[in-house]
């Protein structure tokens, strides 16, 4: 993610690309996000890009993967190791047993069909 797509004045992330049309546009911003957000500039003078990558002979000028941030995260925190991905099912999960109507979970979750909105949000005994 480059800088200029965080429009911290108006509250909105611009999102110019997506695995699917559903997921392009701007999502809004809560204080909480915002002020990570400014931070986070805050923290990378010189570099175009939110999160740039540490190492200078990276691949790519830019952090591809959290996988090894998560674990460290999960570990400081004493939580046993789940995929940050599972963040996006639990939520989604939550919402529709909470009542979300399936086109609203669709719209916030980028999803173009019914069948990627239902797999996101999976009926949970808990």
């Amino acid at each position: 993610m480059v800088k200029p797509h965080v429009d911290l004045e108006n509250g909105v992330v611009h999102i110019p690309d997506s695995k699917t049309r559903n997921g392009i546009g701007d999502m809004p911003m809560t204080t909480l996000a915002r002020e990570a957000f400014a931070a986070q500039i805050a923290e990378t003078p010189g570099s175009e890009y939110l999160f740039p990558s540490p190492k200078p002979t990276a691949k790519k000028p830019y952090i591809t993967n959290l996988r090894k941030a998560w674990a460290a995260t999960l570990r400081r925190a004493g939580v046993p190791y789940f995929s940050l991905y599972e963040l996006r099912h639990t939520f989604a999960t939550r919402l529709s047993a909470g009542g979300w109507r399936i086109i609203l979970l669709r719209k916030c979750f980028g999803r173009a069909t019914r069948q990627c909105s239902s797999a996101t949000a999976k009926p949970s005994s808990t």
